[in-house]
C-alpha cells in the first residue's frame, strides 16, 4: 500500500487529499453518468478541472518550497511554472473553443498553448542525476537502453506514427505538432529522470510523471486517428484524459513530500541502484501494441514493433544475466564472509552461548567448550544454572527475569571439566523479540588467569615489603662486614700470631663469608642484585652445590636438555634453600634429589601462577616423589591478615622463592603418604 499510495500511508492522509479523492469520484461518476448532455456540463466540467489543477499546483508548490535549496528546488520550481503556462494556455484555449468561432486558432493562442515546453523539459532534465559505479552502471545503463527503446515504441504507437499517417497532416497547425512532438519528448525525458534520479522523492514523483505524460499522448492517437473533427465536449474521452493527467501530476506532487515527510524534508540520497518496475513495464506495453497492431493488421507498425519487442527482450535477458551474476557473487561473499566468521568463532576464545526461553543450551562456541569441557553439552538443561557459583546464581537469574533492559553486564563463575572456578566477565543480551534468536546471548571472556594474577599481586605485597626492609639491611651489614673481614684479611698475614690466634681468625674469616653469603641472599629478596644471567647445566650445579656439604642420592633425568638462564649466585642461594630446607624438616632421615623435566599445563599454571610451559625442576626431601601428590602448597605461607608463618628456615626459602620469581619460575611443597618434598619450577632453556 505505502507503495501505490501518493501520501505512502493511510497516517500521511489529510484533509486536502479527501477533497481531491472527492473532485476525482464526482468527475468519474458524471463520466459515467454521461453528463456531456446535460444543461450545465460544461461549467461543471470547468469547476472540476480548475479544481484538480488548483490542487495540483498549490500541491507541487508545497514541494517546491520545501525542498531544501539546490537543482531540486530549482527542478521543482519549474514544473510549477509548466503547470501555470498549462493551466493558464488550457483555459485561454478552453474559452476560445467555447465561444463557437470557427477557424484556426489566433497565433497569441498556438504560442501559449506550447509555451509550457519551455518550463517542462529543462525540469525534468535540471534534477541531479546519481552516480553509479561497478555493477549498479552496468544496471543503469542496460535499463536507459530498455526505458529509451520501449519509451520510443510507445510514442510511435500513440502519438508520432499516427501523426505521420494522418491525412490531416499537411493541414495541421504548427502548435498541434509541436503538442505532438513535445509530449512525446517529455514521456522520453521522465522516464529517464526515473531512472537516474538521486533521491527516492524525485525517482516516487517520476513514475507518477511518467504515466501522466504517458497519457497526454492518448489524446493525439484519437485526434489523429479521427476520420471526423474530435469530440472535445465535456466529459469526453478526450477530456477525461486530460482530467487524468492532472490527477496523476497532483500524484506526482504528493508522493515527493510524503518521501520528503519520511526523511524529515531532506532529499534522501540513493545509494544502490534500483530499476523498479519500469523497464518491464515498457516491455509489457510494446507487446500489447504489438498485438493491437496485428490485431488491425497494420504490417508496417507490426514489423516495427516485432523488432522492438526482440531488441526489449534481449535487453531484460541481458538484465537478468547481471542479476544472476550478481547473485552468485553476492552468494560467493556471503559464504566466504560466514566461513570467516565461523573460523573466527572457532578459534576465538571468547565465550559465546545461545540460551533458550526455557533455559536450554541452544549453542556454545568452541572456545566455550576449550575453557569448561565438555560440562555444558553434558549437563541437563534443568542442571545448566548448577554451573554456576552460587553466590552469581541470584544476579544471573535476575538478569534473565529483566524483561526492561536489553543488556547486563555480568560476571559470573562457572566450573569446568576438572571442578575448577573459572570467572568470565561479559554480557547477557536479551534477544527474546528477535525471530532468529528468540533467547538469550551470553558473551563472556574467561578473566580467571588475572583474577588470580591480581591476587598473587597482592598476596605478593607482604613479601616486597620485606624485601625492601631486606635491602637496606643488606647494605648496612655489608658496610660492617666491610670492616670485619678487612681486619680479618689483615690478621691473617700478620707473622707475629701464635697458632691459637690464627685459628680465631680462620674462624673470622668463615663467619664473615658466611655472612657476606646472606647479605646477598637479602639483596636477591629485595629484588636490587645486578647480575649476569648466564645459561647453566642444572644437574652440574646441583653437584657442585652437593660437593660441599652432606651428599644424599642425586637421580637425574636422562632425557632432556636440563638447562636454565639464570644468575650462577641465584641458582646458589634456591639450591641452598631447597637442599638445606629439606634435610631440616627431614628430621635426621635421609632424603634425595631429583632434577628433571615437567610440562605445566594451563590447569596447573593457573593453580600455581605460572605460564603454561616446560620447566627443569630441583625436588628434595623424602619419599621418591613419584605418582600426583595429594598435596602441593606453597613453600612460605602466610597466615590469615597476611602475618608470615616463618619455621627457623624459612628466611632461606624466602630468599630462594625471590630467584625463581625473578626468572619466572616458584618453589612449592608437594605432600604425599610416602614423604613432603621441596620442589624449584625454573623455565627450562633448550638448545
Amino acid at each position: 500500500r505505502s507503495a501505490l499510495l501518493p501520501w505512502g500511508d493511510a497516517e500521511g492522509f489529510r484533509r486536502s487529499d479527501a477533497a481531491v479523492v472527492a473532485v476525482v469520484g464526482v468527475y468519474g461518476l458524471l463520466a459515467v453518468l454521461d453528463a456531456s448532455t446535460w444543461v450545465v456540463a460544461s461549467a461543471l466540467d470547468d469547476v472540476l478541472y480548475a479544481l484538480i489543477t488548483v490542487a495540483t499546483i498549490v500541491q507541487t508548490a508545497r514541494v517546491a518550497f520545501r525542498t531544501a535549496p539546490g537543482a531540486n528546488r530549482i527542478g521543482w520550481v519549474l514544473l510549477l511554472v509548466n503547470l501555470l503556462l498549462r493551466f493558464g494556455a488550457g483555459f485561454a484555449w478552453g474559452r476560445w473553443a467555447g465561444t463557437g468561432i470557427g477557424g484556426a486558432d489566433p497565433s497569441w493562442l498556438a504560442v501559449a498553448s506550447v509555451s509550457y515546453l519551455v518550463a517542462l523539459v529543462p525540469a525534468l532534465l535540471v534534477f541531479p542525476s546519481a552516480r553509479w559505479r561497478g555493477r549498479d552502471a552496468l544496471r543503469a545503463r542496460i535499463d536507459a537502453a530498455t526505458v529509451l527503446l520501449g519509451t520510443l515504441l510507445v510514442v510511435w504507437f500513440l502519438a508520432i506514427g499516427p501523426l505521420l499517417r494522418s491525412p490531416l497532416l499537411a493541414t495541421a497547425p504548427i502548435d498541434d505538432l509541436v503538442f505532438a512532438f513535445g509530449d512525446s519528448l517529455a514521456v522520453i525525458v521522465v522516464a529517464g529522470l526515473f531512472l537516474r534520479a538521486d533521491t527516492a522523492e524525485v525517482r516516487r514523483a517520476a513514475g507518477w510523471l511518467v504515466v501522466a505524460f504517458a497519457l497526454r499522448l492518448a489524446p493525439d492517437l484519437i485526434i489523429w486517428k479521427a476520420s471526423s473533427s474530435p469530440d472535445f465536449s465535456p466529459f469526453s474521452l478526450i477530456g477525461i484524459t486530460w482530467f487524468a493527467v492532472w490527477v496523476f501530476q497532483w500524484a506526482a506532487a504528493r508522493a515527493a513530500e510524503s518521501v520528503q515527510q519520511q526523511h524529515a524534508a531532506h532529499s534522501a540520497p540513493r545509494h544502490r541502484y534500483e530499476s523498479g518496475a519500469l523497464p518491464e513495464t515498457f516491455l509489457i506495453a510494446a507487446v500489447a501494441m504489438l498485438l493491437v497492431q496485428l490485431t488491425a493488421g497494420e504490417v508496417r507498425d507490426s514489423i516495427l514493433f516485432a523488432l522492438g519487442s526482440a531488441v526489449l527482450t534481449l535487453l531484460l535477458v541481458a538484465r537478468q544475466g547481471v542479476e544472476l551474476d550478481e547473485r552468485d557473487r553476492l552468494a560467493n561473499r556471503i559464504a566466504w564472509e560466514g566461513a570467516r566468521f565461523k573460523a573466527l568463532l572457532h578459534h576465538a576464545y571468547d565465550a559465546v552461548a545461545l540460551i533458550g526461553r526455557d533455559g536450554r543450551l541452544r549453542y556454545a562456541s568452541p572456545g566455550t567448550s576449550r575453557v569448561l569441557g565438555d560440562r555444558l553439552e553434558s549437563t541437563a538443561p534443568a542442571d545448566l544454572i548448577s554451573l554456576v557459583h552460587e553466590d552469581d546464581r541470584a544476579a544471573l537469574l535476575a538478569a534473565f527475569a529483566d524483561e526492561e533492559t536489553p543488556v547486563h553486564a555480568i560476571r559470573v563463575r562457572l566450573k569446568n571439566r576438572l571442578d575448577r572456578w573459572r570467572t568470565f566477565d561479559g554480557h547477557l543480551h536479551d534477544h527474546r523479540r528477535d525471530p532468529l534468536i528468540d533467547g538469550f546471548v551470553l558473551h563472556g571472556i574467561d578473566r580467571t588467569r588475572e583474577y588470580e594474577m591480581n591476587e598473587g599481586l597482592q598476596a605478593t605485597q607482604p613479601l616486597e615489603a620485606l624485601g625492601v626492609l631486606a635491602g637496606g639491611l643488606a647494605h648496612d651489614l655489608n658496610n660492617i662486614l666491610t670492616v670485619v673481614v678487612s681486619h680479618g684479611e689483615l690478621l691473617a698475614v700478620d707473622d707475629t700470631l701464635d697458632a691459637r690466634a690464627r685459628v680465631d681468625v680462620d674462624a673470622i674469616r668463615v663467619a664473615s663469608d658466611r655472612a657476606r653469603s646472606l647479605t646477598t641472599g637479602l639483596l636477591t629478596l629485595s629484588r636490587r642484585k645486578d647480575a649476569v644471567v648466564d645459561r647453566i647445566d642444572v644437574p652440574d650445579a646441583v653437584r657442585t652445590r652437593m660437593s660441599r656439604g652432606p651428599t644424599p642420592p642425586l637421580d637425574v633425568a636422562e632425557d632432556g636438555a636440563l638447562h636454565v638462564r639464570v644468575d650462577a649466585g641465584a641458582m646458589a642461594q634456591v639450591l641452598d634453600a631447597v637442599i638445606e630446607v629439606a634435610h631440616e624438616e627431614a628430621h635426621g632421615d635421609d632424603i634425595r634429589v631429583f632434577v628433571g623435566e615437567r610440562a605445566v599445563n594451563d590447569a596447573e599454571a593457573m593453580s600455581l601462577r605460572l605460564d603454561p610451559r616446560l620447566y627443569v625442576t630441583v625436588s628434595a626431601g623424602t619419599g621418591d616423589g613419584l605418582g600426583v601428590p595429594d598435596v602441593v602448597e606453597d613453600a612460605v605461607r602466610t597466615e590469615e591478615g597476611d602475618e608470615w608463618d616463618l619455621a627457623p628456615g624459612d628466611l632461606a626459602l624466602l630468599i630462594g622463592l625471590a630467584a625463581c620469581r625473578e626468572v619466572g619460575g616458584t618453589i612449592v611443597r608437594e605432600r604425599r603418604a610416602s614423604g613432603t618434598r621441596l620442589v624449584a619450577l625454573l623455565p627450562a632453556v633448550h638448545q
